[in-house]
């Protein structure tokens, strides 16, 4: 009889073993479904905030757009010597606004694959159509415009990698 109660003892130990190892697993599984979810929402709020700040300021360059747009024609460089106060204060002004989105942007706030989808083209042109201005500003302060230069170099990269730009679609469990 002690024989039959050691080996019951034993194949108890053994289930109760294993049923400790199913649950240790279960548990690690769980937590890794917990992580992968909390960084696809993370993601998701990342771009929905992009997409939310980028229709704020739309509203504040849109009007500063369209009179350089119709001063210089739409694509075209500016020519500094030709820029009055007004111009300059419309062009700071711009710019200013565009700066604080590259600080976003660049320091992971916003996401850079969902702005480059958005506005990407639109920020490239700017950077090229006002790069006398950036120039000139940045012979009198180094680090004038440096997180729009930053991202705008960063869009390049991206751009020249992916000739269909996927990487702003939100990633599924």
């Amino acid at each position: 009889m002690d024989g039959i109660q050691s080996y019951i003892s034993l194949i108890t130990g053994v289930a109760a073993a294993i049923a400790s190892i199913g649950a240790c697993i279960a548990v690690f599984w769980q937590a890794r479904i917990m992580r992968v979810a909390l960084i696809a929402d993370h993601d998701r709020r990342k771009k929905q905030s992009t997409i939310e700040y980028m229709n704020v300021i739309r509203q504040q360059y849109r009007p500063i757009n369209k009179k350089l747009t119709e001063q210089y024609g739409f694509g075209n460089v500016i020519n500094l010597s030709s820029l009055n106060s007004e111009t300059k204060s419309d062009i700071r002004e711009l710019l200013s606004i565009v700066e604080h989105l590259s600080v976003g942007v660049n320091m992971d706030v916003y996401d850079i694959d969902a702005l480059i989808r958005m506005s990407g083209s639109y920020l490239l042109r700017m950077r090229r159509n006002l790069s006398p201005y950036i120039e000139n500003a940045q012979r009198n302060n180094s680090s004038a415009y440096e997180e729009f230069i930053h991202l705008c170099k960063r869009m390049d990269d991206k751009k020249n990698m992916k000739k269909i730009n996927t990487s702003g679609n939100l990633k599924s469990l």
